[in-house]
Parts: structure tokens; C-alpha cells; sequence
């Protein structure tokens, strides 16, 4: 679904809007070169919006909820998990 999954874009872009890397770059290049990468496995629609959100919820003001609203359960179930993949010792 190339229509949500533009959405999910936009969405990610105006949450990270004013977010930089340390190298000056905007951070929404991150989550849009992991969707890429994902892209190439040929991923479903759902993985690919959450590669797009990853980093929302935990790096901006947006929480699960507006996500939820705006994508549904099983987005947002995703993102949450990737949000805790980061307490993983590996």
C-alpha cells in the first residue's frame, strides 16, 4: 500500500522535523534508508510504515497513540517492539 506507507513518510518527517544528526544531516534520512534496506527484502506494508515510524514515538513528542490513530494495531504493536529492542543485551 504505497498510499499509507507515503503517509507514514510525511508523518515521520513532521515529527522528526527539526531533529539533526550530529553531522548536520535531518534525521528522517535514517528511518527512510532503513525502509529502503527493508524494501529490498521485499517486507510487507506494515513493516515498512514501522521502519518509517521507528524512531517517533521514542525520539519525539508523538506517542503510540497518535501512531495507533493514524496506522493501527499492528504498526503500532511494531513500533513498540522495535522501540524495545533497544534494552536487548546482546
Amino acid at each position: 500500500d504505497g498510499a499509507l506507507m507515503a503517509e507514514a513518510a510525511r508523518f515521520a518527517a513532521r515529527a522528526h522535523r527539526t531533529q539533526v544528526r550530529k553531522n548536520g544531516e535531518p534525521y528522517i534520512l535514517h528511518p527512510i534508508a532503513v525502509a529502503e534496506i527493508l524494501a529490498g527484502y521485499r517486507l510487507d506494508t506494515a513493516t515498512l510504515c514501522t521502519a518509517l515510524l521507528h524512531d517517533v514515538a521514542e525520539d519525539t513528542a508523538v506517542g503510540l497513540k497518535e501512531i495507533s490513530r493514524q496506522f493501527g494495531a499492528e504498526v503500532t504493536r511494531l513500533v513498540d517492539g522495535v522501540t524495545k529492542l533497544t534494552r536487548l543485551e546482546l
